[in-house]
């Protein structure tokens, strides 16, 4: 009889579980009813759950909340940003650098012209060209901070050569060019490429 008496308790152990845990389904029901009747009708301010309605707490004013919604830069943005604007200084960069190189021949240019006319001007004044000897060095100025007027863009001297190998009669110049070599396929002439 003992056997059937554990089982009877047994039974009445789970019925009385189950009544207990139906209570808790019926409570949680109820406590779900009342949140969605006061969320949908908050004109009620008996059923409000607002806390800051019942109690007197400070709350966060409109300024402060449109703060906390603004969002700030992560740090995987602000790499890719930074990396855009590194590309595009290098490229920035690197046409300034080719454009710069394109203008040296033009700058050579301009350069024979002006030493052309000092020279012209050192003949009507001297009644003769410098000779080879001279060389630029008799038009350039003396002065210490004019000491690389005779330089080409890549920081060579130019050459002077009279008679010019060209026209006899007027003295030329010549540009050694990037590679700083005389007689290479790089060389301007002011006789030859004026």
């Amino acid at each position: 009889m003992t056997h059937d008496g554990s089982v009877a308790t047994k039974i009445k152990d789970a019925i009385e579980v189950q009544n207990r845990f139906s209570f808790a389904w019926q409570i949680a029901a109820s406590a779900e009813i009342v949140w969605l009747s006061t969320s949908r009708n908050p004109s009620n301010p008996s059923l409000s759950l607002n806390p800051s309605s019942s109690m007197n707490l400070p709350t966060r004013s409109s300024s402060s909340r449109r703060r906390s919604s603004r969002r700030g830069f992560t740090l995987l943005e602000m790499v890719i940003v930074l990396s855009i604007i590194a590309m595009i200084m290098g490229g920035m960069i690197y046409g300034f650098r080719t454009f710069a190189d394109r203008a040296k021949p033009q700058q050579v240019k301009a350069d024979f012209n002006f030493l052309l006319n000092v020279l012209d001007m050192y003949r009507i004044n001297n009644k003769r060209y410098p000779t080879n000897s001279e060389g630029l060095d008799a038009v350039m100025p003396k002065s210490g901070s004019n000491k690389d007027k005779g330089t080409d863009p890549w920081g060579n001297a130019y050459v002077y050569r009279f008679p010019g190998s060209v026209d006899s009669s007027k003295p030329e110049i010549i540009c050694k060019g990037p590679d700083g070599q005389e007689g290479t396929g790089d060389d301007l002439s002011s006789q030859k490429d004026l």
